[in-house]
């Protein structure tokens, strides 16, 4: 026979929470409606120190948190990005970008997917050196790139996964086109 504990444990394998997450509460706010070691809570959980590891600029921590086998088709199907030019692109985005922040506003998790709804924003004070392109100097601009759903998924304990909703003037078209490095697609 099972009791109100068995039932609560199996409500967890789906959880939403709708506050806005500042950066400074990140464990409260991911981790307050998840049962302590539920799947639920540690899919949250590695998502959780990926997003910090980022805003913080600490790349060495990022890296021990992604598989190796890691997958990320960008939005709008201009790359994908395995695990090394993954940690290198966040690396470059946080070096250009030194306040820049995901702004997550919602988070659902599901099995081994968490979806995070984010709105990235930031101010380039340094170079952004992206691939392919030529480095573009500090504009002194903010982006506010628009809201996305992403989902990340977890295999292992390690972000397996990335991917970010195509939305109009989002991505990296968009974060160029609010640096004033490029026209907006119309």
């Amino acid at each position: 026979m099972k009791d109100r504990d068995d039932d609560l444990k199996e409500e967890v394998n789906s959880v939403y929470i709708t506050e806005p997450i500042q950066s400074s509460n990140h464990a409260l706010i991911f981790t307050f409606s998840l049962e302590k070691g539920t799947d639920a809570m540690n899919v949250a959980a590695i998502v959780q120190m990926v997003v910090e590891a980022i805003e913080s600029h600490d790349i060495q921590t990022l890296n021990t948190l992604v598989a190796d086998d890691f997958d990320f088709p960008l939005p709008g199907g201009i790359a994908r990005l395995r695990k090394n030019d993954f940690i290198g692109l966040m690396g470059t985005l946080v070096q250009a970008l030194p306040d820049f922040t995901f702004n997550v506003r919602q988070v659902e998790v599901q099995g081994d997917k968490v979806r995070v709804t984010t709105r990235w924003t930031g101010t380039q004070q340094g170079p952004l050196t992206l691939p392919g392109l030529s480095p573009f100097p500090p504009t002194g601009r903010s982006i506010a790139l628009p809201e996305t759903i992403d989902e990340y998924t977890v295999r292992d304990d390690k972000l397996a996964a990335l991917w970010i909703e195509d939305v109009p003037g989002g991505g990296v078209p968009g974060l160029l086109a609010q640096l004033g490095v490029i026209s907006p697609k119309r």
